[in-house]
C-alpha cells in the first residue's frame, strides 16, 4: 500500500469515526427535536423512580452516581393536536425517560438538589400556591396536580412526549452531519496535490 493510499485510509476512518460523533452527539438531537411541534401544555402528574432505581450518570472514566428521576405528565395542545404524555426538559431528558436529567454529575446528595431545583424553577411555578410544594418523591408516590396553568412547550404526538426546552433546528442538524465530509473533501484535496507533485 503506498503512502498515499494509507493516509486516505486513515482519513476515512477519522472522518467516519468524526461523523458519528458529531450525528450522536449533535445531529440526532437537532433531527428529533424539529418533530416537535409549538404548543402549550399543563402538568397533570408526577412520580419519582422507586429508591433502588435511580438512573446514573458519569463523573469521569469509571466512575457514576446515581440521581432521582422524575416522570411528570402533562397535556398538550398545540400544532402536533391534542394529547397526554410525558414531559422532558428536552432531548437528552428524554434519553433517560425523566423529565430533567443532570448535566452536573455529582455526589447523590448534591444531585438530589439539582432535581429539586429543576422540580422548583421549572415544573412548581406553572402550578397553584397550594400545589407548588408538592415534590414527588420515591415515598409519597404519584401526585395529582389539578391547578397546572398552560405554558409553552413543543409536542410530538407519535411518542407522545413534550419539550419544555426546544431550539432544535434543521441546519444545526445538517451542520453537524456536512462538517466531516467538508473536512474529508479538503483533506482530500490537499493528499491529492501533493500526491501529483510528487
Amino acid at each position: 500500500m503506498s503512502k498515499f493510499e494509507n493516509a486516505s485510509l486513515q482519513l476515512g476512518i477519522f472522518t467516519g469515526i468524526l461523523t458519528i460523533i458529531l450525528y450522536t452527539s449533535y445531529g440526532k438531537p437537532h433531527f428529533q427535536g424539529i418533530k416537535f411541534k409549538d404548543g402549550v401544555c399543563r402538568v397533570t402528574s408526577g412520580e419519582q423512580t422507586r429508591l433502588g432505581d435511580f438512573p446514573t450518570c458519569s463523573c469521569g472514566k469509571s466512575c457514576s452516581r446515581e440521581y432521582p428521576c422524575l416522570y411528570i405528565t402533562a397535556d398538550y395542545v398545540g400544532e402536533a393536536g391534542n394529547f397526554s404524555g410525558a414531559l422532558y426538559h428536552n432531548y437528552w431528558a428524554k434519553q433517560a425517560d425523566c423529565v430533567y436529567r443532570t448535566d452536573e454529575c455529582d455526589s447523590f446528595d448534591e444531585n438530589v438538589g439539582h432535581v429539586y431545583d429543576y422540580f422548583k424553577e421549572n415544573i412548581a411555578i406553572h402550578l397553584s400556591d397550594n400545589e407548588s410544594y408538592k415534590y414527588p418523591t420515591w415515598t409519597s408516590g404519584p401526585i395529582e396536580y389539578t391547578s397546572s396553568v398552560w405554558f409553552n412547550c413543543s409536542g410530538y404526538m407519535k411518542d407522545f412526549a413534550m419539550y419544555q426546552e426546544n431550539n432544535y433546528s434543521l441546519a444545526k442538524g445538517l451542520a453537524a452531519v456536512l462538517v466531516p465530509g467538508v473536512i474529508f473533501i479538503i483533506c482530500a484535496l490537499y493528499l491529492a496535490c501533493r500526491w501529483c507533485v510528487r
